[in-house]
C-alpha cells in the first residue's frame, strides 16, 4: 500500500478541506476503473489525515520516458488507448480532472496507467469561478 499525508493545520490554514472531500468522492466513484488508483481506505489522527491507495511500484509515466527515453509505438498506442479509456469514464460520469500529465499517470505491476491526484477535479457542472468554502 502506498500513503498520501496530509497535514490538517495547512488544510485549514490554505482554506482547501473542499479539495480534500471531492478528491475521496471522485476516488470512491471512480473505483471500479482500472486505469483510476484505487483508494483503499482512509483514516485520521489528531495532526493528519492519510489515504490508503494501492501500490503502482513502478513510478510514473513521466519517470518511464525520461528514463527509457524514446518508447515503441505500440508502447505508445497502449497507453493512448488507456487514456482514451480513461478520458471517457471521466467524460461519462462528467469529471474534469484538471492536472491530467504524465507525472500524474503511475504505472502499475503490468506497466498499466493508473490515474492520482484529483485534488484539482471537478464535477464539470460546477461553475468554474464558484468560490470555494473559505475559513472564517
Amino acid at each position: 500500500m502506498a500513503i498520501k499525508e496530509v497535514n490538517k493545520d495547512k488544510v485549514d490554514k490554505l482554506g482547501i478541506i473542499h479539495h480534500i472531500m471531492r478528491e475521496k468522492e471522485f476516488l470512491s466513484e471512480l473505483k471500479d476503473n482500472p486505469h483510476v488508483i484505487e483508494l483503499l481506505a482512509t483514516a485520521q489522527d489528531d495532526t493528519n489525515l492519510y489515504f490508503i491507495f494501492e501500490v503502482s511500484p513502478n513510478g510514473t509515466l513521466y519517470q518511464l520516458c525520461t528514463q527509457r527515453g524514446k518508447l515503441s509505438m505500440d508502447v505508445y498506442r497502449g497507453y493512448a488507448a488507456q487514456i482514451a479509456s480513461l478520458l471517457d469514464c471521466l467524460q461519462s460520469k462528467q469529471i474534469s480532472h484538471r492536472d491530467m500529465k504524465p507525472h500524474n499517470l503511475m504505472l502499475d505491476e503490468r506497466m498499466n496507467l493508473k490515474l492520482i491526484d484529483f485534488g484539482d477535479a471537478k464535477k464539470m457542472d460546477e461553475a468554474e469561478d464558484k468560490e470555494e468554502e473559505k475559513p472564517t
